[in-house]
């Protein structure tokens, strides 16, 4: 029998309750033994192409950079625990920054050749995420695989 190939997972988290649920959704609904978890998170930079005119330092962005960076690494533990002591074995983290998280995450998915991505949602209406953007919605639009959003039980 040939060597079967790893369904690979995005799930694309940010430390909210709507990652939360998006987590639970996949561990609940979706994983299959054998699938590779890829956790996503995205850092969202400011765009500094401005810095000058919001008086941004670059010792100011670092510092900002690294305290994100130690807040995202705890989160993602916390996740990577928990998964695993819901039966998902194969997890891994990829904490990244930039100036889009849904152009990220897509990033992501195409590196790691998934077949899926999972998200939450904060449920904004139409108007709202009109005026706000949405990660999901991007993801729904510019995904080259296909995109489950998982939507918060209160939304």
């Amino acid at each position: 029998m040939a060597d079967e190939q790893k369904t690979t997972v995005i799930i694309a988290v940010d430390g909210s309750e709507h990652s939360k649920s998006a987590i639970a959704c996949y561990v609940n609904r979706i994983h299959r033994p054998g699938n590779h978890v890829v956790l996503s998170h995205v850092i969202e930079l400011p765009d500094v192409s401005h810095a000058r005119e919001s008086h941004m330092s670059p010792a100011l962005l670092r510092e900002l950079w690294e305290e994100e960076m130690g807040k995202s690494t705890e989160i993602e533990k916390k996740y990577q625990e928990w998964m695993k002591g819901h039966g998902v074995a194969d997890v891994k983290i990829r904490l990244e920054g930039g100036l889009k998280a849904g152009q990220v995450i897509c990033r992501v998915a195409d590196e790691e050749h998934a077949c899926m991505i999972v998200t939450g949602t904060r449920g904004l209406g139409t108007i709202r995420r009109t005026i706000l953007g949405s990660v999901s919605d991007y993801l729904i639009h510019h995904s080259n695989c296909p995109v489950v959003v998982c939507r918060h039980s209160t939304d």
